[in-house]
């Protein structure tokens, strides 16, 4: 028997591809139907998707009804599957979603239904990976800074573009957090000769040590390290990790890295630590608030180098993440069999 499945896209990963996809690779075990978490533009997808990851509901479309009714399986993206999608879709049993955090899923009613997740971890892994050492050089190296006072006329000194600048052979790089990012960026660095610290209460020192970094408590990470990258999850535990006193154990040429969640840093924080100059400088890919607001304080900073959330953003990132998850939902699938009656 086959297991009926809704899909629900959204601007960042269409319900097409994702349902295209379940019918090319599975489609003897599964009916697919396929739904549009629809907004107007990307800013207002990103204010609703921020929301949900710090909590929020939404409503299920009245169209959407008739399937969640019937459907076994739901795949989602960042549409939230919480209370009104869970008081509809009756027999649901599998949760499948494209990303690797959990954060727009209700788990404790999940496990009381005896609902399985299936999670993504690791589709963007490598993207974020690159994205992340790719900064890493920039603010070294300054090559952003020196490239926009060029445009403005000037020529600036090694000095005036990148104070501290250095080879990556000769940086300390702090990693806090050595999941699937955090492993990649430290295979990649281990080619520039950069020596690696690492943080991550959750994986034995031996396990680090034999990847080639160096295990370390988290004071002495930000104090011995020239750049501090961040790449863990979003919990109770990690919000706001970098607070005002952590800063100040960095030192005052040493720079922070955050392609990870806005809020695992204190915002205003960070803002008064390179105002006054105590960091060298920090690289956010992730913000407080998305889009980031025209008259944000941050547009201000000199020592700041922003990207929009780009470091997961890949041509073929959409793809290999449903291709990720299709395979994850065939084994088990293969090892549950078909629907409950």
């Amino acid at each position: 028997m086959t297991q009926r499945v809704v899909v629900i896209g959204d601007l960042a990963q269409p319900a097409a591809l994702t349902a295209d996809i379940l019918r090319d690779r599975i489609g003897a075990q599964v009916e697919v139907e396929a739904f549009e978490w629809a907004f107007a533009d990307a800013a207002l997808f990103a204010e609703a998707a921020a929301r949900v990851e710090r909590g929020a509901d939404a409503d299920v479309p009245t169209e959407w009804s008739s399937a969640l009714r019937e459907a076994d399986m739901v795949v989602t993206h960042f549409f939230p599957i919480r209370g009104h999608l869970l008081d509809v879709a009756a027999r649901l049993r599998t949760i499948g979603t494209l990303r690797h955090g959990v954060e727009n899923i209700d788990t404790s009613a999940a496990r009381e239904r005896s609902i399985e997740i299936v999670n993504n971890p690791g589709r963007e892994a490598e993207a974020v990976s690159d994205f992340t050492v790719c900064l890493m050089i920039d603010l070294i190296r300054g090559t952003t800074r020196a490239s926009d006072l060029v445009r403005a006329g000037e020529w600036p000194g090694a000095g005036t573009a990148a104070p501290h600048s250095r080879s990556l052979k000769d940086a300390t790089i702090g990693l806090v957090g050595f999941g699937y990012v955090g492993r990649l960026v430290h295979r990649k660095l281990r080619g520039f000769g950069s020596k690696v610290l690492v943080y991550d209460p959750h994986v034995p020192p031996e396990t680090i040590a034999s990847e080639g970094a160096g295990a370390s408590e988290f004071h002495s990470l930000l104090g011995e390290s020239d750049v501090v990258s961040l790449h863990v999850r979003l919990e109770a535990g990690t919000r706001g990790l970098i607070g005002a006193g952590e800063l100040a154990l960095m030192r005052n040429s040493a720079y922070l890295v955050n392609t990870a969640r806005a809020d695992l840093v204190d915002e205003g924080a960070l803002v008064s630590a390179l105002e006054e100059r105590r960091i060298g400088g920090a690289a956010l890919d992730v913000f407080w608030e998305e889009p980031l607001p025209r008259d944000s304080r941050l547009r201000g900073v000199p020592n700041l180098m922003m990207t929009p959330h780009l470091a997961g953003s890949t041509a073929d990132a959409q793809r290999n993440s449903v291709v990720l998850l299709v395979q994850r939902l065939a084994a088990r699938l293969d090892r549950e069999g078909g629907p409950r009656e």
